[in-house]
């Protein structure tokens, strides 16, 4: 199982066919969409938990830099961008303003530019893909990961009266929404997977694992794959 091509988005009709069974492991189907590639990775530092997945290189960062070709990170925590530079010798995470700032690294373009949950941060989201845009080519993937608006997690917790919330996070997305947004923002949406988020108990883990590979489209995250949609220029 893996990432869905889904063809035609039926971005005019109002009812949205999900494609089914499409449970992939985040990380490992990110790295995949990266071996041997040119990446940009947004959000590289993953702060506020930088510290702990660095040490046991858990960062995504870090995972990366042992498959793509090519890595730069940028991220808007400079604390956390320094401090993996200085305690892991992490020295390819920049700030926005030191990309910008580099006639060499701003105007690269990438195979792969990487949005790992971090959309679900941002207040100017349209700012974010166009910024996302300036570094594609017609060549380039752009890879987005977020929380799903549609997880049964979500589900489960709201017939409870909960609902769990990053402190950061200021919105959600379904596939549909998601989607939707990139198609008016010039990106075509090609691919879609679905992965869940470790569970704080293994066997619930893997119970739910077992879960989302059948039903895929209420897992905990999604993962859309882009390319730039020559008719929205």
């Amino acid at each position: 199982m893996g990432i869905r091509d889904i063809g035609d988005f039926p971005y005019a009709e109002w009812e949205k066919k999900l494609p089914g069974y499409c449970f992939v492991r985040r990380d490992a189907e990110i790295l995949k969409l990266c071996e041997g590639k040119t990446v940009l990775h947004l959000g590289a530092a993953d702060s506020p938990m930088h510290i702990d997945k660095a040490m046991k290189n858990e960062l995504l960062h870090q995972k990366l830099s042992k498959s793509a070709k090519k890595l730069i990170g940028i991220d808007v925590d400079e604390d956390a961008i320094a401090c993996l530079k200085e305690k892991f010798n992490i020295t390819d995470i920049y700030t926005k303003q030191e990309i910008d700032n580099n006639k060499t690294l701003s105007a690269c373009k990438y195979d792969v530019v990487l949005c790992a949950d971090i959309i679900e941060h941002v207040l100017d989201i349209e700012d974010l893909i166009s910024y996302c845009k300036e570094f594609m080519s017609q060549k380039t993937l752009l890879v987005v990961t977020t929380i799903n608006a549609l997880s049964l997690k979500a589900v489960v917790r709201a017939i409870l009266n909960r609902e769990a919330l990053h402190h950061d996070h200021v919105s959600y997305f379904s596939f549909g929404s998601l989607a939707q947004l990139l198609h008016k923002k010039g990106v075509k949406v090609t691919g879609y997977g679905t992965f869940s988020y470790k569970a704080v108990n293994p066997v619930v883990g893997y119970v739910l694992d077992r879960f989302f590979s059948i039903i895929s489209n209420v897992a905990d995250g999604i993962l859309v794959v882009g390319i730039l949609d020559d008719s929205r220029k």
